[in-house]
């Protein structure tokens, strides 16, 4: 399992809310000479990226279930920002992708990657932050948070609310900004703007008045694959309008990678707990007068991959043109006017 000293545990929790070093020397009460050297050995075992509202923004997001695709699974796609391979049987794998488009774009996307729309599935994403998990704590150098809390989260405490302060719609450089803030939310983005062509001061504003509202916070996931810990990917049905409720609980803990409330009422939950734990997780599932069904799509043992959203000079009148992901999909050789960024 993931083994952190206690000083790396104060600082992972200072994560989410903090934007540059200064913020985590604050949270945490650490000095400012060890925060590189702690949040290096932090990264080794952590993933760390900014996360942002992209409804606000103006975009849904799209769970796609498809047969494994090798090819498919090594290319840059713009739009696709992860890909879940699951393996189902020795002889079959699915991949989940999660797709940003616009919200009437199911079809479309369901056309790029030829696969029934009724596989394309519209979801709010659900990820663990260790600044606000109830009973989060560190037993014997490992994260340690007891199932119940899953279980009163679910029960008993109100959700947060999830609808955007504001909406607007982002232009081709706040697209490079979040791009770049989701790879290293850390980043300065000072150092990178004229590389790319971009004044300073430019950089500067559309980051303070169109971006920064919707950088919610940054993310911070164990890396499972690398540490060699399994995982399975649930599905998961519950009560009408029960789906945000669960999907948030569940991610109450730093061993449920993430979980996807879908507008069908199911939940998709990517679990790695172990053990004990795994069992007192299906015990409560099965117990719940709230959950109606559970099953068990595959095993989680690849390496999930994750990716920016895109950017460049092919979104400069459009941010929500599909076209370079038909390209990138369809006719490779034609994609161009586009990046994007692997989060590693």
């Amino acid at each position: 399992m993931i083994k952190l000293k206690r000083i790396e545990f104060d600082v992972l929790k200072s994560l989410p809310t903090s934007r540059d070093f200064t913020d985590i020397v604050r949270s945490s009460g650490i000095s400012p000479s060890s925060v590189r050297d702690i949040l290096e050995r932090i990264r080794r075992s952590f993933l760390i990226r900014g996360f942002f509202h992209l409804s606000g923004l103006g975009y849904q997001l799209y769970l796609v279930r498809k047969e494994f695709d090798p090819i498919l699974h090594i290319r840059l796609v713009p739009f696709i920002i992860e890909k879940i391979p699951v393996l189902v049987s020795k002889s079959r794998s699915l991949t989940f992708y999660l797709v940003m488009g616009p919200p009437e774009g199911r079809d479309e996307v369901a056309d790029i990657l030829k696969v029934d729309p009724d596989t394309v599935t519209p979801v709010r994403r659900f990820v663990w932050r260790p600044d606000v998990a109830r009973g989060l704590t560190l037993k014997d150098a490992d994260l340690n948070l007891d199932i119940d809390y899953i279980r009163e989260n679910f029960e008993k405490v109100v959700v947060p609310s999830f609808e955007p302060p504001i909406r607007q719609r982002p232009d081709h450089i706040d697209l490079w900004i979040i791009a770049e803030l989701a790879r290293n939310p850390f980043v300065k983005l000072s150092s990178i703007a004229r590389s790319m062509g971009i004044k300073q001061q430019v950089a500067s504003y559309h980051y303070l008045q169109h971006v920064r509202p919707f950088h919610i916070f940054n993310a911070v996931t164990p890396r499972f694959s690398s540490l060699n810990i399994p995982g399975v990917f649930l599905e998961i049905s519950v009560k009408n309008g029960m789906a945000d409720q669960l999907a948030w609980a569940l991610t109450n803990h730093p061993y449920i990678r993430e979980a996807f409330s879908a507008s069908d009422g199911n939940v998709y939950a990517l679990t790695y707990l172990q053990g004990r734990e795994l069992w007192d997780l299906y015990k409560f599932l099965k117990e719940s007068d709230s959950i109606e069904d559970l099953r068990l799509y595959g095993v989680l043992i690849d390496e999930i991959k994750e990716y920016t959203p895109p950017f460049g000079e092919a979104f400069r009148e459009d941010p929500y043109n599909l076209r370079p992901m038909y390209e990138a999909v369809q006719v490779p050789s034609k994609a161009s006017g586009w990046m994007l960024y692997e989060i590693t």
